[in-house]
């Protein structure tokens, strides 16, 4: 379980920076009252997969459906990302700082890179702890 809420921290902290990099990267025509384009902007986690894991065991991948009781969202606000995860019902909540260049972003010491498409946030992460590779899907802003 705590692997679990550490590996949920790290893509928290890898997502909450490549939107954080979005941001940076849009139209100054679009900015919000902030200057940035992600300013009041919130992101919906649709899927995830876990590939090239050291054990087989560890990969796998779903598509998510955002329910009230179940649902993962990013929100750039007053210059802080929020991530939050609604699971069973519980709700788990973070916000914090990142550093953003180029493609790339990083928090906590690990490091991410984003690719927007339309509205869709693609973020690929290594996870340093079992060799994962994370790739993580979201769509907004809502």
């Amino acid at each position: 379980m705590i692997k679990k809420y550490l590996l949920i921290s790290c893509q928290i902290i890898i997502l909450i920076s490549a939107l954080f990099i979005l941001e940076s990267c849009g139209d100054d025509d679009e900015d919000g009252p902030s200057g940035l384009p992600l300013e009041g902007t919130l992101w919906t986690q649709i899927s995830f997969e876990y590939t090239d894991c050291d054990s087989p065991d560890d990969n796998e991948s779903a598509t998510l459906v955002c329910t009230e009781q179940d649902c993962t969202t990013v929100l750039f606000e007053n210059g802080t990302v929020t991530y939050t995860e609604i699971e069973d019902g519980v709700t788990f909540e973070i916000s914090i700082p990142v550093t953003i260049t180029a493609n790339t972003f990083s928090a906590f010491g690990e490091t991410a890179s984003y690719q927007i498409t339309g509205n869709t946030l693609t973020v690929v992460s290594e996870d340093s702890f079992d060799g994962c590779t994370l790739t993580e899907v979201y769509v907004g802003p809502n």
